[in-house]
């Protein structure tokens, strides 16, 4: 990972902590969002939005409807939310005045996808500690 996606992460470890610690609820609220945003895919319809903005980038054409379609097979298990991001990075680095191909994507999502779930495993731990501090803070209370 970069510095930058470094720094990402570091932030939202934390806030999950400073929220942890002044509101516990809102951890558990946001928890439920994250996942969510997670499981919303890339869609086609995305992908050829990446591949308009990288062509008039570079001048070049996009994929015909077979080469997009390849393109959705292979990202479609990443977060739509990431896909900006890697149009982004592929803007600033792409040598060539071609269209990246979807290995070049891969590099740069792979990586966001398997910390994003480590973070969302990592929140879902927290979110289990907080309800059963809740819990028992409850049943303590009615002692």
């Amino acid at each position: 990972l970069n510095e930058e996606t470094s720094l990402v992460i570091f932030h939202n470890y934390l806030i999950i902590y400073l929220g942890l610690i002044r509101n516990p609820q809102i951890i558990t609220d946001n928890f439920y969002n994250y996942k969510k945003i997670l499981h919303e895919v890339i869609m086609k319809k995305d992908i050829a939005v990446s591949l308009e903005i990288l062509a008039s980038t570079f001048s070049c054409d996009v994929p015909n409807n077979i080469g997009l379609n390849q393109y959705a097979k292979l990202l479609s298990k990443y977060p739509a939310v990431f896909l900006p991001h890697a149009t982004d990075e592929l803007c600033i680095t792409n040598k060539y005045r071609n269209i990246p191909l979807p290995r070049d994507f891969i590099e740069i999502l792979d990586p966001l996808y398997k910390e994003a779930w480590k973070f969302v495993y990592d929140l879902e731990k927290t979110v289990k500690i907080i309800e059963k501090y809740k819990e028992d803070k409850i049943e303590w209370v009615k002692k």
